[in-house]
């Protein structure tokens, strides 16, 4: 049996899922500056084990799955703007970007939920000591083609 021609038959289209994400901090009005980069270097830091959360939860469809972490401008995806709660708070854009994934492949909202608790937790565990992790949601709680459940 040859496995080579056999792939080449029916090779795995790969796509890029991205989970639009929220991360609302609380802390010194003089760090307000610096949160970004303490969140970004938090989930950086750490991606690897993103990844992995995220294989656990469906291993055959993600065993390929890297990814990748940013940040963006939410207005140039037409989401409303980040509203400030309080002077001290804020609130910052960050996208994972999970790669290799099932051409065609759309997160469940179970899948949705367990990586932003673990990202919540990871944060948690992770932030610089001056900041206060308020939450990890959905970016403007949008429901977009990236985040609806494959039927």
């Amino acid at each position: 049996r040859n496995l080579l021609s056999q792939s080449h038959r029916n090779p795995r289209r790969l796509d890029t899922i991205s989970l639009p994400l929220n991360v609302a901090v609380k802390g010194p009005a003089d760090e307000s500056d610096y949160a970004l980069s303490y969140i970004m270097d938090a989930l950086q830091d750490n991606k690897e084990d993103i990844a992995r959360k995220l294989k656990s939860l469906d291993w055959d469809s993600f065993k390929d799955a890297s990814l990748s972490i940013e940040s963006y401008d939410p207005t140039s995806e037409a989401r409303p703007g980040i509203e400030l709660v309080e002077m001290e708070e804020t609130a910052h854009p960050v996208r994972l970007n999970f790669e290799n994934m099932p051409d065609g492949y759309r997160l469940s909202q179970y899948d949705q939920a367990s990586i932003k608790r673990f990202v919540k937790e990871l944060l948690d565990d992770n932030l610089d000591d001056s900041l206060e992790l308020v939450s990890v949601a959905d970016a403007a709680g949008d429901r977009n083609r990236n985040l609806l459940s494959q039927s």
